[in-house]
């Protein structure tokens, strides 16, 4: 009999401290999960969604002069002189004009004369592109529809947006109406374009050949001549020449946003075996 006690003590010990061994793990608090902060997502730019009206603007007075920065149309028109500027919002057209993915625009901005009784001095095109999620906006006009070239539409295309355009030939001034298309029809496709000069956004028209993207000024020759100089899209020697089987140009009206806004170069008429344009030559 005290044989079985001392067994009975020898195995009562260790489960005892079994029990304390237990009760001191259980015991212990075990710690919170850590709180994950929600983090919310910032909305996707869209450039349909932008208020144009609300951003700031360089416009080119008449759509021939360097361009005047700081402008907005949030109170209203935005006024240069005694014209007034309007934004053609139902008109904005919008598609992928710079190779992104993501949807630019192409916006218009018609100008009145208020002083002159309410003159209508026609319409600008102007690029923007969605730039790392903002929309930074291109100076030059990609087009330009007045007295003596009209636009005829703008729509969006596979790698920019189309302009269908008249332009007057020399010596149809003088018997056509301000306003109705001249006989040199262009259908021209326009890009976005990182090459302008110091890095800005301009304005690169891709079809039907490869040259100056912006509006392009009558000319003021009855015909052209032979090209004896590299010709370029931009004001930039660093990117390709035009090229071409033929290439003619000829002088066109000399508009101040071309003849003094890129010193060392001059806007010209160009045709590129068979299709009529402008391009750059360095001076």
């Amino acid at each position: 009999m005290a044989s079985s006690r001392r067994s009975l003590a020898r195995i009562t010990l260790p489960v005892s401290m079994l029990a304390l061994f237990l009760v001191g793990c259980t015991s212990a608090a075990e710690p919170a999960p850590a709180e994950v902060p929600l983090v919310e997502e910032s909305p996707q730019f869209s450039i349909e969604e932008v208020d144009f009206a609300t951003l700031e603007w360089s416009l080119s007075h008449h759509g021939q002069m360097i361009p005047t920065d700081g402008l907005s149309f949030a109170n209203g028109p935005a006024v240069i002189e005694t014209v007034e500027y309007t934004i053609g919002v139902d008109e904005i057209v919008y598609g992928d004009a710079d190779g992104d993915g993501d949807l630019d625009a192409i916006v218009p901005v018609s100008a009145v004369d208020v002083v002159g009784g309410g003159v209508d001095l026609g319409t600008a095109w102007y690029l923007w592109a969605d730039v790392d999620g903002a929309a930074v906006q291109a100076r030059v006009p990609a087009a330009l529809s007045h007295c003596d070239i009209v636009v005829e539409s703008v729509t969006a295309v596979a790698g920019g947006f189309e302009i269908h355009e008249f332009h007057l030939r020399s010596g149809e001034e003088t018997y056509t109406e301000c306003g109705a298309p001249g006989s040199d029809g262009r259908t021209r496709t326009v890009a976005i374009s990182a090459d302008g000069p110091n890095g800005e956004l301009w304005p690169a028209q891709t079809a039907p050949f490869a040259s100056f993207g912006g509006a392009c000024p009558i000319s003021v020759a009855f015909h052209g001549d032979p090209a004896v100089a590299d010709h370029f899209a931009v004001p930039n020697a660093d990117t390709a020449p035009l090229v071409g089987a033929q290439i003619n140009t000829w002088p066109v009206e000399e508009w101040q946003i071309f003849r003094d806004g890129y010193p060392g170069w001059k806007l010209v008429g160009v045709n590129v075996d068979g299709n009529s344009g402008c391009a750059w030559t360095q001076l």
